[in-house]
Order: structure tokens, then sequence, then C-alpha cells
């Protein structure tokens, strides 16, 4: 086929031939072993798998931040609403009172230590917050 060079008007098909200065190469397509299709497919499958793991990490990580963002917006609404009702505020010590087990997050809210209950894990150097019940915030 010529393909987008036009066939000289009176040549028959089966005489045409490429134009002049095409290499070689260009007709003489060498076979692939296949275990050089198998290594070149494998190595688009590890390309695959290595964007496809990118692209969960970008959705693990915007899903985290999405949920801090709650967190925060959360508790930001709670304490604005602490602040201006006395029994709003009274609900929330208690409430954290209630729920906050280890030493360093109830001293943030100036709790006093709790003693120690059967069935509470107050793991220190633990990065989470440690609820009563095993529940999370």
């Amino acid at each position: 086929s010529w393909g987008h060079f036009p066939r000289p008007a009176g040549v028959p098909h089966q005489w045409a031939c490429a134009p002049l200065g095409t290499p070689f190469s260009f007709y003489a397509m060498a076979k692939r072993t296949d275990d050089e299709i198998l290594a070149d497919l494998t190595a688009k499958q590890r390309e695959i798998e290595t964007r496809i793991n990118a692209v969960k990490a970008r959705s693990k990580e915007r899903a985290r931040k999405e949920e801090t963002r709650r967190k925060v917006l959360v508790g930001a609404v709670i304490l604005a609403e602490a602040e201006r009702s006395e029994a709003a505020k009274q609900r929330l010590q208690a409430l954290l009172d209630k729920h906050l087990v280890r030493p360093i997050d109830r001293e943030v809210f100036g709790l006093p230590p709790r003693p120690d209950q059967p069935g509470q894990a107050a793991v220190s150097g633990d990065s989470t917050t440690r609820l009563e019940g095993g529940d999370r915030p």
C-alpha cells in the first residue's frame, strides 16, 4: 500500500514500490520473541500498577483531609456554642470528662487525671485519642 503517497499514473499495483529514500528497515519488521513481548507487557503492568497506586494514595489523602476538616468544623461549632451557652459548656465538659481517657488528652481541656478503670487503654505515646468503649471521635 502506498499510504499517503500517490501511486504514479500507469504503474500497475504489483510493480509499485515505495518512494526513493525509504529505509529498508521500514519494510523489514523484526519478529519479536515471546520473552520480549512478555518483558514489555510486564513493564507496562508495573507502570499501570504504579499509576493505580498513585491514584489510590491521592484519593485516600483527600478523604483523610476531608475527615480532618469535618472534625475541625464540628469542634469549632461545638466550642462556639459552649462559649455562648453555659448549659452547652457544661454538657461539653461532661462529655469530655466521660470519654477522654489519656492523661495528655485530658490535660488539653484542663481535666484532672482519671484513675485507671478496667477496659480502658491509656497508652502513652499513642498518637490517637482513646475514647471510653473503644469508640473513635
